[in-house]
């Protein structure tokens, strides 16, 4: 299973700004026991082919969005733990340890980022390999803190599903963003 994704941006970050911001990102990971590689960090062959990332020059800021991979650690391109503590049924499944799994991590560090002003949206996948969705969960639309619980709702088959999410701000990012500004 792979986590992997875009930060789509309100505008290309500028001089440090960038560095400032992957630093912050490595913070609220960090914090939430995940791990995050942007850019040319990415570890993982399939996210590095998902986004077409070699040893070139990449045009993602011109695009303006950065690529992210979530993995367990620092040293690992993989996300076993984080994945870990589901247990499936025939057509649904859940998180039947919260302790172990890392899922709640993840909706936890999105919760943070989407909080920082340069961010217009994340969009974030879990993907068996290769980095591609499935089509029929190309569009979930939600707010980061709605991620593991819209997870949890997607039909399975004793695996977890494949799904892309496309993360919003939430009304209180909206307004802890006026009250930061005013």
């Amino acid at each position: 299973m792979l986590i992997t994704g875009k930060i789509y941006f309100m505008r290309v970050p500028f001089g440090r700004e960038m560095e400032n911001f992957v630093a912050l990102l490595t913070h609220c990971a960090e914090e939430n026991q995940i791990w995050i590689n942007t850019g040319k960090q990415i570890r993982n062959p399939d996210a590095r082919y998902k986004y077409s990332i070699n040893n070139s020059e990449s045009d993602n800021l011109a695009e303006k969005y950065l690529p992210f991979e979530i993995t367990d650690t620092k040293d690992s391109d993989e996300c076993r733990r984080i994945m870990s503590g589901i247990s499936y049924r025939d057509t649904n499944f859940s998180i039947a340890d919260w302790g172990s799994s890392g899922i709640p991590n993840v909706e936890s560090f999105l919760v943070q980022i989407m909080a920082h002003d340069l961010i217009e949206y994340v969009q974030i996948s879990i993907d068996l390999a290769h980095g591609y969705a499935s089509s029929a969960y190309a569009e979930l639309n939600i707010t980061a803190n709605e991620f593991c619980r819209t997870l949890m709702s997607l039909p399975n088959h004793n695996a977890l599903p494949t799904a892309q999410f496309n993360i919003k701000r939430s009304e209180k990012n909206l307004i802890d963003l006026k009250n930061y500004y005013n």
